[in-house]
């Protein structure tokens, strides 16, 4: 599914941007200065969405939906890794973990792209750009842990993210 790209404040358009361009660096140009000067070094965060992204496709079948540098709407997955840059620039692990959980099922890939958020929000930061934070949302509807509740189930033991 795509959604707009016109409602995004000017820091969560170069999130956009730099994720599009991290995605499709070659590994000649992945490390030194990206758009004049303003996100350096991003060569590690490269490297884990490379990883995850293999990770994904080995796991998964999928691998990360992410358009080209130009285009003018995002994918799923460049709003939920959005929605996790911003969750890691506010500092909040749990909302992390929320929102790329729908991306990356495989812990593994999951924590190579928490990597890779977590270093693109740190660079995005030092450049003066804080994306605003996410609002706090459960894994699942609180209907669904209502019901998972009445019929018994043994939350803290299950493999879900729970809130």
């Amino acid at each position: 599914m795509r959604h707009a790209y016109d409602g995004l404040t000017a820091a969560e358009q170069l999130a956009v941007w730099s994720m599009r361009r991290l995605h499709g660096a070659r590994r000649s140009c992945a490390s030194g200065t990206v758009r004049r000067g303003l996100l350096s070094d991003l060569t590690a965060a490269v490297v884990a969405l490379r990883s995850a992204n293999a990770l994904m496709i080995t796991h998964q079948g999928l691998g990360l939906e992410i358009a080209s540098p130009g285009h003018l709407a995002l994918t799923d997955d460049e709003r939920r890794l959005l929605r996790g840059t911003a969750a890691s620039q506010a500092g909040d692990d749990r909302l992390v973990e929320i929102a790329l959980f729908d991306i990356a099922a495989n812990w593994r890939a999951r924590t190579s792209l928490t990597a890779a958020v977590t270093l693109l929000g740190a660079n995005l930061g030092s450049a003066g750009y804080w994306l605003p934070k996410p609002p706090a949302v459960s894994p699942l509807p609180p209907a669904a842990l209502r019901v998972a509740w009445l019929h018994g189930a043994d939350m803290p033991a299950s493999g879900v993210a729970w809130p």
